[in-house]
């Protein structure tokens, strides 16, 4: 789709899209709107031409909040959308997002993603439980090596 594609919406789109996101105007609800359609229109064109290949959901919503990234939606603002894409709670949310920017992490503009940001990001990927560390967090994991080894 190219970037200036202007599409219209049934209003009720509109509305539905400014009660959930809580937006006040109708401007703002249809640059949402032109923004989810971008990042739809990119996520069918990679799988059309077989850029990306779903091997699992994980990697499907993965592929998707990367499009919506890559759309325009800033980083804090992903949250929100994922939230409510996904149905789940922001701290899920947050994971997902956070899980998305690691995985895809050459594809991503770090010239968008603050410190602060990245502090977060490497915080949540490090204080995660993984099962192949016998469900120790990688912090945890390190400390024990260290401990081990000093």
């Amino acid at each position: 789709m190219p970037p200036n594609a202007n599409l219209t919406w049934d209003p009720e789109v509109r509305n539905e899209l400014k009660v959930v996101f809580q937006i006040t105007n109708d401007k703002q609800a249809d640059e949402l709107a032109q923004t989810f359609a971008r990042a739809g229109a990119m996520e069918a064109l990679d799988l059309a031409t077989g850029r990306i290949t779903v091997t699992s959901m994980a990697n499907a919503r993965s592929h998707r909040i990367m499009c919506l990234l890559k759309s325009g939606i800033p980083v804090p603002r992903c949250k929100e959308v994922v939230s409510s894409l996904f149905g789940v709670i922001p701290a899920v949310a947050q994971r997902y997002v956070d899980t998305a920017l690691a995985r895809h992490r050459s594809e991503t503009d770090l010239s968008k993603v603050t410190p602060t940001e990245f502090r977060r990001i490497q915080r949540s990927l490090n204080d995660r439980p993984r099962r192949t560390l016998g469900y120790m967090t990688p912090s945890e994991k390190l400390s024990e090596v260290v401990a081990l080894t000093g």
